[in-house]
């Protein structure tokens, strides 16, 4: 699908006044709305009004300097104005909050509950948490169920130049002793199997945690070694599997995508049967990204007769040409996804998924039970 600007592409007008000015603290994404070619100097006008809030690094910061006051008393600040705002309390136009973060309460009470009140509309990174921890109990949960999906930001040292060196080798940045429904522990045994045949696929299970509650296992996700070891490991390996957790999203898709390593979905039983949702519905920006073009999709089998198979599908995908998929994902990335490079790119898919959303209908949905076993 296309990403350009188009037509149909809305205009919008950005709030950076008052106590919803955070231009102290450095955001991308504002930045990139700040120039967008779409932005509206006249709010009568514009059909969208664009907050961008870094209400993490606000509250980091503060923690930092040792007032972590600070940042309750800006968020503070910020559901005042709001508040204030008439065109906010006529509720002709629609209020974009854009989220970089998946904990609610990071917003503040006061905040949250002027936004549940108002015409808006949510980005966050990760839709699929309303309803999970204490983002259960918070007044914007609502909001978030129904957020337009945002990207990740990549790690750095994931990034590729480009995708026309050869691959090869299978790869996982994460814990694999996690409990999360099946999928990691499966996973660990497709590995094994993997290098257990007589193929030319390579894998490198030293940079995850491979036992659960070993505590001498290298931590991936926190040992610098195991980052640098797992910066090569994307930019080397052909595919990278990218499992669901808590969360169908998570920042190895966008890792795998920027070090032109093509990513594999593995399927999530609670997360996409349970809450209606598929391998596409929570992936970032589908206005202006083709998944299906530049990811592959494993179901992983029920009983454990069927690791081979699945182990199987992964060497016949080796076995082919996937130099196009691993130029078109890499494209993808630096078109739509790419916060640090073109985040102007990032700032348009949003508005595109505005643009689309107009005419949808957003389903409601009430957090089921985390089921048992």
């Amino acid at each position: 699908m296309a990403a350009e600007l188009s037509r149909e592409s809305p205009r919008f007008y950005l709030h950076e006044s008052g106590g919803l000015n955070f231009s102290d603290i450095i955001d991308e994404m504002r930045d990139a709305l700040s120039r967008h070619p779409l932005r509206s100097h006249d709010p009568e006008s514009a059909p969208f009004h664009i907050l961008s809030l870094p209400a993490l690094a606000s509250r980091l910061l503060a923690e930092r300097r040792g007032h972590p006051a600070a940042h309750w008393q800006r968020m503070t600040a910020a559901a005042q104005t709001l508040a204030a705002d008439r065109h906010f309390l006529n509720r002709r136009a629609i209020f974009v909050i854009v989220f970089a973060g998946i904990e609610l309460n990071t917003l503040g009470e006061p905040f949250q509950r002027v936004i549940a009140s108002g015409n808006v509309r949510m980005g966050c990174n990760d839709p699929t948490m309303a309803y999970l921890g204490p983002n259960a109990r918070s007044p914007a949960r609502r909001l978030m169920a129904e957020a337009i999906t945002l990207p990740y930001y990549a790690h750095a040292f994931a990034t590729s130049t480009g995708a026309s060196a050869p691959r090869t080798g299978v790869m996982f940045h994460g814990g694999l002793g996690r409990w999360d429904f099946g999928n990691r522990a499966r996973m660990k045994r497709i590995f094994v199997r993997i290098e257990s045949t007589q193929s030319s696929v390579s894998v490198d299970l030293r940079i995850a945690e491979v036992s659960r509650g070993n505590q001498s296992a290298l931590r991936g996700t926190f040992d610098v070694e195991a980052y640098r070891r797992s910066g090569l490991a994307y930019q080397a390996s052909s595919i990278c599997l990218v499992p669901a957790g808590d969360t169908i999203t998570s920042r190895r898709l966008f890792d795998a995508l920027a070090a032109s390593c093509i990513p594999v979905l593995l399927r999530s039983g609670y997360l996409m049967n349970q809450r209606n949702q598929t391998f596409y519905t929570a992936l970032p920006f589908p206005s202006s990204v083709d998944w299906a073009n530049i990811s592959l999709r494993l179901v992983p089998g029920a009983s454990s007769s069927c690791v081979a198979a699945d182990a199987t599908w992964l060497l016949a995908w080796h076995a082919r040409s996937l130099g196009a998929m691993r130029r078109r994902g890499h494209s993808a990335f630096r078109r739509h996804m790419d916060y640090a490079s073109n985040p102007s790119g990032v700032a348009s898919a949003l508005l595109a998924e505005l643009a689309a959303s107009g005419a949808e209908t957003h389903h409601h949905y009430q957090g089921p039970a985390r089921p048992r076993g």
